[in-house]
């Protein structure tokens, strides 16, 4: 349970840190829609982690097994992600640069690993 709220608190700091960006962005209307995606991703990690924590402690064939399925998903999820960008890029519809490809990747990775080990450790 003490891991458990470790991540919480540390959650908690990671959303407050993208709520002060999120404010100061606006304030200074420079909003960088990207960075606030990757500390969002990062707070939804944290959280994400607290939840699954007392689950995935345990090291049973269950664990793996949500793990190895969530990967797998996950990768259809993100070659899906990358096919869609590099279409949007492509035809001129999103103008990004190459650090933001892969800053906006990372926060698409982070996000559908957790959510299908979430998703999976519910129906398993």
């Amino acid at each position: 349970m003490a891991s458990q709220k470790r991540f919480l608190i540390i959650g908690i700091l990671i959303s407050f840190i993208f709520a002060v960006r999120l404010v100061l962005s606006l304030m200074t209307d420079t909003v960088s829609v990207v960075e606030l995606l990757n500390w969002g991703s990062l707070a939804y990690m944290t959280f994400a982690i607290g939840h699954l924590y007392p689950q995935f402690k345990q090291k049973d064939e269950r664990v793996d097994a949500i793990r190895q399925k969530g990967m797998y998903q996950s990768i259809f999820l993100v070659l899906v992600v990358l096919i869609a960008l590099m279409v949007l890029v492509q035809f001129n519809i999103l103008v990004i640069t190459t650090l933001e490809v892969i800053r906006v990747m990372i926060s698409v990775i982070i996000i559908t690993i957790w959510t299908n080990w979430i998703i999976l450790s519910k129906k398993m």
